[in-house]
């Protein structure tokens, strides 16, 4: 899920146009809609004015995600995942076998949690031609394209992460913040050690919301590169 929140002080009345303060949220498949929605709007949406970003349990490397799921009670997020991809990159079409393009018309529009439960210890080796296909050359493309962080975002960023995260490799999110770092970016880090995936989607809401209310108040904002 992801959530556009604008300040208090452009509501009421209407908003003010594009002076309205943005603030951007997303947590696990809203982190990664949230993470590029911040990557890319300096070149999609430059007149917005974005004053921070919060993201938790994002997948911005998704082969690493795959690696982990793949074969896990959650390879059905990772399935819809690769279905979706497909249909940006029909190329990865060409790895499919037949099981896999009746895989795909099985789960179709599934939500998340059909998925799950359609498709679960599943490997993705079981839907394709190849028996490596997160490492085949057709698909690795696609995946480093889509992998965060090769440029940052304008706006400051909070990115928050279990360290016990079942889905996404922790490894993952700090390699995200070192990317954006390196790119000139503003990254706060916060690591959770209470948690895993599921329940930190809840439990690092107030995390979230204090860090956006922060910088709607014109507040600096943290920076851990």
């Amino acid at each position: 899920q992801i959530l556009l929140i604008v300040s208090t002080q452009a509501m009421g009345f209407g908003l003010a146009g594009t002076s309205t303060p943005v603030g951007m949220w997303g947590y696990s498949g809203g982190g990664l809609a949230t993470g590029w929605a911040g990557q890319l709007q300096p070149t999609y949406a430059p007149e917005l004015q974005v004053k921070g970003i919060a993201a938790g349990g994002t997948p911005g490397d998704l082969q690493a995600a795959g690696e982990v799921m793949d074969g896990s009670p959650f390879s059905g997020l990772f399935l819809a995942a690769s279905v979706g991809l497909s249909r940006e990159y029909p190329e990865l079409l060409s790895v499919i076998n037949e099981r896999g393009h009746q895989m795909i018309e099985q789960i179709g529009d599934m939500c998340y949690a059909d998925a799950s439960i359609a498709f679960p210890f599943r490997r993705l080796a079981e839907f394709t031609t190849v028996a490596d296909p997160l490492h085949h050359p057709t698909v690795t493309v696609v995946l480093d394209r889509n992998r965060m962080g090769a440029t940052a975002p304008r706006a400051p960023v909070l990115l928050y992460h279990s360290v016990f995260d079942e889905l996404i490799p922790y490894a993952s999110a700090t390699a995200l913040r070192e990317r954006w770092c390196g790119a000139g970016g503003r990254v706060a880090f916060h690591t959770d050690v209470a948690s895993e995936h599921v329940v930190l989607a809840v439990t690092g809401a107030p995390l979230a919301l204090s860090y956006l209310s922060a910088r709607f108040l014109g507040l600096p904002a943290p920076n851990g590169c």
